[in-house]
């Protein structure tokens, strides 16, 4: 994912601080350089949402919620902050409440979900 938001043109990723070690050798392969051209910041939730309160920052947050809109179906936005849950649990109750928009990707096959990557990759092309 931080090698597309790379390739989509973001300014930067914020990794939670429960994530895994992005600076594994696994991981620093998969982002095949990426780390070099935009920042990546590791901390907590809380914090990340108080700071992009406090810059106006609209938060869009991934989830199958019933409340959740159609990606799109979104204004274009100059500034936001896309939030992608895990692949287990998707995104937490925390950052349901917080979220701005809360958005999905509608399938029109059978599958419940896609893989968090795939659908990374689509939502950061699609609002960049």
């Amino acid at each position: 994912m931080i090698r597309t938001a790379d390739a989509a043109g973001f300014s930067g990723v914020i990794v939670s601080s429960k994530s895994a070690d992005i600076y594994s050798l696994k991981t620093l392969r998969s982002m095949q350089g990426s780390h070099f051209h935009l920042p990546i910041y590791r901390m907590p939730v809380e914090a990340f949402v108080e700071e992009a309160k406090k810059g106006n920052l609209p938060i869009l947050a991934t989830t199958l919620s019933q409340k959740s809109k159609d990606y799109r179906e979104l204004v274009q936005l100059e500034d936001f902050a896309l939030v992608m849950g895990n692949e287990g649990q998707g995104i937490s109750p925390f950052m349901t409440d917080q979220a701005d928009q809360l958005v999905h990707i509608s399938m029109k096959g059978q599958a419940e979900s896609l893989n968090v990557a795939i659908a990374a990759g689509i939502l950061m092309f699609y609002l960049s």
